[in-house]
Parts: C-alpha cells; structure tokens; sequence
C-alpha cells in the first residue's frame, strides 16, 4: 500500500540555455528557435528559460501573443 504525502511540492521548471546558432539548434525542430521555443513552453509547460538570444524569444512572445493591445518594443525605441 502507498502512503499519499498530504504535503504537495510545487517545482517550477527552468530550461537552459536555448541558442541560435545551427550548433547548437535540433534536428527534431527543423533547426528553427522558434519552433523550439514552442515544443518547451506550450507543448512541455516549462515556467521559464534562458537564452543567450533574447531578442529571439522576445519576437516569438510577440508573434504569439494573444492580445494586440500590447506595445511592441520595437516600436518603443
């Protein structure tokens, strides 16, 4: 018989470190970060990553964000 902790630990997942470049990208994601990028957040539900390309994963939030009343930060500058 299996005893059931009354006590649940909650762990977020971080990922790391998501690159650009072909070295390091995957053959199971076309090479593309922003498929990658995709695979992690929505299909795997991690909680956060790091990359050494933010503006990357910036673009992709962009592209995949459901409101459009959001600023653009490119159009902040």
């Amino acid at each position: 018989m299996y005893y059931v902790s009354k006590f649940i630990m909650i762990i977020e997942v971080h990922s790391y470190t998501f690159r650009n470049e072909n070295k390091y990208l995957h053959f199971n994601f076309s090479q593309d970060p922003y498929v990658e990028f995709e695979y992690w957040i929505n299909t795997m539900g991690i909680d956060g990553l790091f990359t050494d390309f933010p503006g990357s994963l910036h673009r992709y939030q962009e592209w995949t964000s459901s409101s459009s009343d959001e600023l653009d930060a490119d159009k902040l500058l």
